[in-house]
């Protein structure tokens, strides 16, 4: 208790704005009624303050005969008089009056108007008493004596005057002087009696007590604690009030006292409590003490060791003793979502401070994140902690005190980070009071990490590219994807720092080189494709397990199957498939890029395979052509990414096959010739593909490298007789040549798989290459006649051995499309047509060139003795002069 020796003054030494105000006052008074003036006096705060020592600049003005309205009005009257001006030393002084109406509610029983002069406020009031009745705190005011103005108010010390007329302080309740003297606080009437009548008293004893570190006097104290006192206190005081004596208590100099008096008297779950809701857990108020005690410890090291939480911020201060006041409400549940809305609540602790208190939403989002968080960060310190005192290496990557694991988290805690470190610390303290653990000790070991690793400010570092950029790199647009995907960037940023920029970051994603990439493709594939592909279950995908490995015991067709041929309406597919919804463009670009960057790293393909094949075989078995096209496509992409001993270990080599077999049954009649060649553009390739990878490495059961290599051919052949062939003879050449043109470009390609091997398939081959250059169309498709010319250049080329046999075979094929080609170009009107047909007819002549080197190459190793080549060639041109031309320097 604070105790100082007061002289028994009877005036007190004003200040010159204080007294000229004072001059002012009467001047105005003796204005208005010069025969019989009214008595003025400075009331309560500034009385008490001035007898202290300390200065007030907020004067509350009492007047005895009319009300501070009335008085103000005259007031204004009386300076606009002639002669007024500059007599009190202010030039031009202008008087503004604000009046506040009577606000019970607010605690503003009666009317009264605000001004400043002087540099002072002042507040105009009449003198008045109050009734009160049971059921209000707000009473019924009436104009009152000096004597009954005093005894209304809440202590002491607040109730004395100091009277302008005579110059001296007015101790009307006989105990101002004593109490201010001794550091004490008393009612002016009977404590129980005064709390009945305005609780709002009970918050204001505590807090006049703490700001001055004044005891209370104990009658008063036993009222204070009264159930029928806290039960009026709950019910007639607003939350506004409450908030607002609240915090003043802990923006004043002594906050630990003040909740010690709330704590000593069981106020706590009066005042903090949510008058709103009716909760049905209890707070457990015995951690409150710990909590408060150790906010002050807290407070006194912001100045030391945990300065940097606070950075000089005074409103940090207040927040830590709000966020003690929460520490018993911690533990209670996370109230339960309606099922109107279906949005998660606040936790509670969050309704006591908004509904309790009526702080603002500031402070009440700070409690929320404080609140949720807390067990978070606790985890996450003793994790750190643990790792600073075990290990040399404590901030390796994605250690728990690595830079990138605290920089993450921490911007995910948010800008109110700090504040949830204080409250995490002193729910941890009040958690641990018999433990003996030197929490503080520990959290400070926790901040200096991470002030040593610069992460103070992590919530508020940028990425160093946008997600636009990043959108256009990948080549998909923008989408709610940029945000994880953006954070992958930042956890890069964190590990790399000072070399992540933007160029060194924009330069990884384009050459997929480097640890960004590989963080990028595993963030694509588990976060943003997977959900996405995750409803859907295919027949390809029946035959795997979980870790995309083949299954041995599935077989398709059983019972278990037949549930994917059930009838699906559009929606229930899309729903099934949100890879196709337009609201998400991005999967298949993301899976594309993924591939690609997967192909630079074989370590990415082993570790993200599980996550890679089920979209890949969802996109093939689709319905839909594009799709399907689409996923042979990646395919493509994954086996160029993919080893042999990867393929051979999972198994899925059959899987893959079966899955693009039945698009290269995808032809006209029933299918549109556009679609057809974009979907055999894509499958051919991949099978191709699948036959190198799948049976470049001898399997454990194989005895030699060409065994497996005999498999790959009789792979190739069976492609080669069934599908490619085969599509030959099932589409009209006359009716498709774009088709056509697309078959024979992939037979092109599948002789050059095949290499000597072609021998074999020469009856197969050169028949269908001979129709499609015999086809009569072929005069107004050249691009046909070239593609079948480059294919038959190619069959040449792996099979020169054995071609000799079938010159006459070649040469036919040859001359029949070089005369439809140049009859049709004598004729031919469009440019493209022309263009085209003399790239044909340039492409026949490397085939006879090709042909007559090969004839030329096998002499004196054929059966036959003499080949006459250009004897036949000069037959062939007297029979038709038109091949003149294609046979020129064809042999020499």
């Amino acid at each position: 208790m604070a105790t100082q020796t007061l002289p028994r003054q009877t005036s007190v030494q004003l200040t010159a704005a204080e007294a000229s105000l004072r001059q002012l006052l009467l001047d105005v008074a003796q204005h208005i009624n010069p025969d019989d003036p009214a008595d003025l006096r400075y009331t309560g705060g500034w009385v008490r303050d001035k007898l202290m020592g300390m200065q007030s600049h907020d004067i509350d003005v009492g007047i005895n005969n009319m009300t501070g309205y009335q008085f103000g009005l005259k007031m204004k009257e009386y300076l606009a008089g002639p002669g007024v001006e500059g007599k009190y030393g202010a030039q031009g002084l202008a008087v503004n009056l604000h009046k506040i109406e009577a606000n019970p509610e607010k605690s503003k029983h009666l009317e009264t108007v605000t001004t400043r002069m002087f540099g002072l406020d002042v507040d105009l009031v009449n003198l008045r008493k109050e009734t009160y009745s049971e059921e209000s705190r707000n009473p019924q005011m009436e104009y009152g004596t000096p004597q009954e103005d005093a005894m209304r108010r809440d202590a002491t010390i607040n109730a004395m005057f100091y009277n302008l007329r005579t110059d001296l302080v007015e101790d009307l309740t006989g105990h101002g002087y004593e109490d201010l003297e001794n550091g004490f606080i008393r009612t002016p009437l009977e404590p129980y009696q005064t709390f009945r009548d305005d609780p709002l008293r009970v918050l204001r004893l505590i807090r006049f007590a703490s700001r001055f570190g004044f005891s209370i006097d104990p009658s008063a104290e036993e009222a204070m604690g009264d159930a029928s006192i806290m039960q009026a206190l709950r019910a007639k005081i607003s939350r506004e009030r409450v908030g607002v004596e609240i915090e003043k208590m802990l923006k004043g100099p002594r906050p630990h006292m003040a909740f010690s008096i709330i704590d000593r008297l069981g106020l706590f779950e009066t005042i903090f409590t949510d008058p709103e809701h009716a909760h049905t857990f209890q707070p457990e108020v015995g951690k409150w003490k710990a909590a408060y005690d150790c906010a002050s410890k807290i407070i006194d090291l912001s100045q030391a060791d945990l300065h940097v939480l606070f950075d000089g911020n005074e409103d940090t201060r207040y927040l830590t003793w709000i966020l003690s006041s929460a520490v018993p409400w911690a533990d209670a549940p996370v109230p339960e979502p309606s099922k109107q809305a279906g949005k998660q609540p606040p936790p509670i602790a969050f309704d006591v401070v908004r509904n309790g208190l009526k702080a603002s939403m500031k402070i009440c989002d700070v409690v929320r994140e404080s609140t949720l968080h807390a067990e978070e960060i606790i985890k996450c310190k003793d994790a750190c902690v643990k790792r600073l005192r075990l290990s040399s290496n404590e901030a390796d990557p994605g250690s728990p005190a690595g830079r990138d694991t605290l920089g993450m988290i921490i911007r995910q805690w948010g800008n109110s980070y700090r504040c949830q470190l204080l409250f995490a610390i002193m729910l941890e303290t009040a958690r641990s009071t018999t433990s003996g653990r030197d929490v503080i000790s520990e959290f400070i070991t926790f901040v200096r990490h991470i002030s040593k690793l610069e992460l103070l400010d992590a919530p508020n570092f940028k990425p160093v590219i946008d997600g636009k950029t990043l959108a256009k790199e990948l080549n998909t647009r923008p989408g709610p994807w940029m945000k994880s995907a953006l954070d992958e960037i930042m956890q890069w940023q964190l590990r790399n720092p000072g070399h992540a920029t933007p160029e060194s970051a924009l330069e990884a994603i384009r050459s997929k080189h480097g640890e960004l990439p590989s963080c990028l493709v595993v963030h694509f594939l588990s976060l943003t494709i997977r959900p996405l592909f995750s409803q859907t279950t295919t027949h390809s995908q029946a035959g795997m397990t979980s870790q995309s490995r083949r299954s041995l015991n599935s077989q398709l067709g059983t019972k278990s199957s037949k549930k994917l041929d059930t009838i699906e309406t559009p929606e229930e597919a899309l729903h099934k498939r949100p890879w196709k919804q337009r609201k998400h463009p991005e999967g298949i670009q993301l899976l594309d890029w993924s591939l690609r960057a997967m192909q630079v790293d074989q370590k990415r393909t082993d570790h993200n395979w599980p996550l890679v094949v089920p979209p890949v075989l969802a996109l093939i078995d689709d319905i839909d052509i594009p799709y399907k096209a689409r996923g042979c496509q990646l395919l493509d992409l994954l086996l160029q990414a993919t080893s042999p001993e990867l393929l051979a270990k999972t198994g899925l080599g059959q899987v893959f096959e079966d899955a693009v077999t039945p698009c290269l049954s995808y032809l006209p009649t029933l299918t549109p010739e556009e679609d057809s060649a974009v979907i055999l553009d894509a499958a051919y390739p991949a099978l191709m593909l699948l036959a190198d990878v799948r049976h470049s490495v001898p399997s454990p059961r194989q005895q030699s490298e060409s065994e497996d290599l005999q498999r790959r051919e009789r792979f190739l052949a069976h492609i080669l007789h069934h599908h490619i062939l085969r599509s030959f003879s099932h589409v009209e050449l006359q009716d498709f040549p774009k088709l056509i043109t697309c078959i024979t470009r992939h037979l092109t390609a599948l002789m050059a798989d095949l290499g000597l091997a072609t021998v074999a398939h020469l009856t197969a081959i050169i028949p269908t290459l001979n129709a499609v250059l015999a086809c009569e169309l072929g005069r107004y498709a050249g691009a046909m006649l070239a593609e079948a010319s480059r294919s038959m250049q190619r069959l040449i080329a792996e099979a020169w051995p054995r071609v000799w046999r079938w010159r006459g075979e070649i040469l036919k094929g040859i001359c029949l499309a070089w005369v439809q080609a140049a009859q049709s170009d004598e004729g031919a009107r469009l440019e493209d047509l022309k263009a085209d047909l003399e790239l044909a007819k340039a492409e026949m002549i490397k085939v006879v060139k090709m042909l007559a080197a090969a004839v030329d190459a096998t002499k004196g190793t054929t059966d036959e003795t003499v080949i006459d080549l250009k004897a036949e060639i000069e037959e062939l041109i007297t029979a038709e002069p038109l091949l003149k031309d294609l046979f020129r320097g064809a042999v020499q």
